[in-house]
């Protein structure tokens, strides 16, 4: 079976699963009795714990352009500890990591310092989610846990896929 058999195989999938909910209280794994305080604490941390916007400007061990080459230093660590285990269609084939990729990818740039982290969490699974063509992109269920309607990740949402987009050809 071809990688792009793969793939469309396992999109084909996802398209038709459900995702799970997390409010099932027979699911104990799920902590659905928690969930709720588990989002407010960390809604709350975010709120109080938001970068200065003179971020990097007020430290002097990195300038901007250095950050994304630290991060890309570290990301390429994380790859020769994986080993590249992964095939390109699983990698794609798994919403999740497709998710992490597009965060990594934010995690190079200076741009994306200026959104809080739940907000380009939702933007990478939304652009994910579209890119592996799962409709709906994003659900009743997605909008509930994160807070975010898709008109507020749009600017977002935009940012990643021009990231995406140029990752073939950047230098990280």
């Amino acid at each position: 079976m071809t990688g792009s058999k793969l793939l469309e195989d396992r999109v084909e999938a996802l398209k038709a699963e459900e995702m799970p909910s997390i409010d099932d209280d027979c699911n104990q794994p799920e902590v659905s009795d928690y969930v709720d305080k588990i989002y407010q604490y960390y809604w709350v941390s975010e709120a109080q714990n938001q970068p200065p916007e003179n971020l990097m400007s007020i430290q002097a061990d990195i300038a901007p352009h250095m950050r994304g080459i630290l991060v890309n230093w570290l990301i390429e660590v994380k790859d020769s500890i994986s080993a590249e285990t992964y095939t390109r269609a699983q990698v794609l084939g798994m919403l999740e990591h497709l998710a992490f990729y597009l965060i990594e990818l934010c995690l190079v740039e200076y741009e994306p310092l200026r959104f809080k982290p739940s907000l380009l969490c939702a933007a990478a699974l939304y652009v994910a989610r579209c890119t592996l063509q799962i409709t709906p992109a994003w659900t009743p269920l997605l909008c509930k846990h994160s807070r975010y309607e898709v008109s507020q990740i749009r600017d977002c949402s935009e940012m990643v896929l021009r990231f995406h987009k140029a990752a073939r050809m950047g230098s990280l």
